[in-house]
């Protein structure tokens, strides 16, 4: 069970007091937050007992799951918008991007569409992370919220990846490779696959990177809906994994290594049958 340490959740007293005043000023809901994007990749990552550094940022991402726009609203009379994309407000000094989901708002299914944007926001997934999503308790008024399981932040980056890639932006795939860091190191992962998930390891010869990487990407499709998971399968096969696999940061960094894992973790995700003759 992944558990948040106390040095864990000191990286969060900036998010802590933004919920505040969104709770205070804005009336939201904690319950209905979801952290997001770059902040919670460094929480995942802490919890996880990885040491090593990742990319600073600012960056801070919440997402709402909204049963109507009236919170929504309230936010946009509550704060200054900030920014070019409709959604970042200056909340508590810091600049946050609020990002609607839920399936009342959504149309179609994984686009939302605040009146202050000019195209739609996509939030595939959003929806089902969310009800899988770990609950984290944050410093100051201790404001209870929600953050995406490994998988679930997997997901997304699956289909950010999908998105983003295209405009030749290579975080997604850079952040990915960090995802697989984490399952190969985790020692829950390496219980499950000598465990009740040994006929994975059985199918890469025991290869546990490789292993590994499947079963991310069975996570992965277990973490959405039936239709969302064949809809991110489908997407990521037609995207440019070359090149997705040359900006993972896996060792060795060899491109046909880095091609192997990434055909493994698609072997999950596509739910190919792993049954050894």
């Amino acid at each position: 069970m992944l558990t948040f340490a106390p040095s864990d959740l000191r990286q969060l007293d900036d998010v802590g007091l933004v919920v505040e005043d969104l709770v205070r000023l804005a009336d939201i809901d904690p319950s209905c937050i979801m952290l997001v994007g770059a902040r919670c990749r460094d929480a995942l990552h802490g919890a996880l007992g990885q040491t090593s550094a990742n990319t600073a940022t600012q960056d801070l991402d919440l997402g709402i799951a909204l049963a109507d726009w009236a919170a929504f609203e309230r936010v946009e009379r509550a704060f200054r918008r900030v920014g070019s994309n409709g959604i970042r407000y200056l909340i508590s000094g810091v600049p946050v991007d609020v990002m609607p989901f839920g399936s009342p708002i959504e149309d179609p299914s994984g686009i939302s569409s605040p009146a202050t944007r000019t195209e739609g926001l996509v939030v595939f997934g959003f929806e089902d992370v969310f009800a899988q999503a770990l609950l984290i308790d944050l410093p100051g008024a201790g404001h209870r919220i929600r953050i995406p399981t490994p998988a679930g932040y997997a997901a997304l980056k699956a289909r950010a990846w999908v998105d983003r890639s295209v405009y030749g932006e290579p975080k997604d795939a850079i952040d990915f490779g960090l995802i697989l860091r984490w399952y190969d190191d985790w020692t829950e992962v390496q219980d499950r696959l000598y465990g009740d998930q040994l006929n994975i390891a059985e199918r890469y010869e025991f290869d546990m990177p490789l292993a590994a990487a499947h079963l991310l990407g069975s996570d992965v499709r277990a973490s959405l809906a039936p239709s969302n998971a064949d809809a991110l399968a489908l997407a990521f096969a037609g995207s440019d994994l070359l090149r997705f696999a040359s900006h993972m940061a896996v060792q060795p960094k060899s491109q046909d290594r880095q091609v192997e894992i990434v055909g493994a973790f698609r072997a999950g995700l596509e739910a190919i049958d792993v049954s050894v003759a």
